[in-house]
């Protein structure tokens, strides 16, 4: 037997008051934070990840914040590395919020709600969050509709993405945190280079065919005669080093220099140790690490050569 048709859940005008009443609440007793969506430029099928990100954007919203009494998750953990943070918090978004604010303004968002993989950042505590999970059926169809998303998301764990926000509280982790280098360049021809700029490498042999030898890079200061860039790109996916002798070129300027020396940013030396990491000891791994492999051959796990 059918249900009472007097007595339906499904009333428009009631669902979209249900849905103002929590969108005021969450006004109210909510925290702006702000949404980038994650552009995936480089997908590895073959493992499931993205070798390569970028967030170019960012939507400021109102969020709730589920967790009344702190973060949650398995909190501060101490182990050989140093210690790991692993907060968790569970945001609460109003569905027809985040298509009005986000979706519809943003052109890096392509699916139909938020995406696992995107980030939050909270300006109440200066963290990124990462989406682990969209939980788009809580509250249960308390009036035949679902008016809010529940984001759970775990403390980001930053990995060298590309931040292009042009929001400086959100681009700076990468200057805080990103991998950095420092080359000294001789006399700037063609006009100054320009911060923020992609530059480009030319090698000496293929200066006169103009043809790019596979890195490039996003110019972050500039100090005399030298420059630090970061946000490091190879077109091929392969490791390169900028080589003394060869030539930058500045993509907006249209500047060029040639390179005079290569140093990493802390130490002024070639050990490749990241300056703004203080744990960071690769340089010593790699020096213990020649006494147990021999890397000079071509398979050290194996007898072919």
């Amino acid at each position: 037997m059918p249900t009472n048709v007097f007595f339906s859940p499904k009333v428009a005008t009631e669902q979209y008051m249900f849905e103002d009443i929590i969108i005021e609440s969450i006004k109210m007793f909510g925290q702006d934070v702000y949404y980038l969506p994650r552009k995936i430029t480089e997908r590895d099928f073959i493992l499931g990840e993205d070798a390569e990100s970028q967030f170019n954007s960012a939507n400021l919203i109102e969020m709730f914040i589920e967790n009344t009494e702190g973060f949650e998750g398995e909190g501060n953990i101490f182990q050989k590395f140093g210690m790991e943070i692993r907060d968790e918090v569970t945001f609460i978004v109003a569905r027809r919020s985040w298509s009005k604010t986000v979706k519809m303004n943003n052109s890096d968002v392509t699916g139909e709600r938020p995406a696992e993989g995107d980030l939050i950042y909270l300006p109440l505590s200066k963290s990124f969050f990462e989406i682990s999970f969209v939980e788009h059926e809580q509250p249960f169809y308390q009036l035949s509709n679902l008016p809010v998303y529940k984001l759970q998301a775990r403390l980001f764990e930053f990995n060298d993405e590309e931040f292009n926000t042009q929001i400086a509280e959100l681009d700076g982790i990468e200057k805080d945190f990103g991998y950095q280098e420092r080359i000294q360049i001789g006399t700037v021809a063609s006009g100054p280079f320009q911060f923020g700029e992609r530059i480009k490498h030319i090698s000496v042999a293929a200066a006169g065919s103009v043809v790019e030898v596979n890195i490039s890079a996003q110019l972050l200061s500039k100090d005399g005669n030298f420059i630090i860039v970061n946000q490091i790109e190879t077109s091929d996916g392969k490791y390169h080093q900028f080589a003394v002798g060869n030539t930058l070129v500045g993509i907006t300027s249209g500047a060029t220099a040639p390179i005079t020396a290569v140093f990493d940013v802390a130490t002024s030396s070639v050990d490749n140790t990241f300056a703004t990491d203080l744990a960071a000891r690769n340089f010593n791994f790699e020096t213990e690490g020649d006494g147990i492999i021999d890397f000079s051959e071509s398979n050290p796990f194996g007898d072919a050569t």
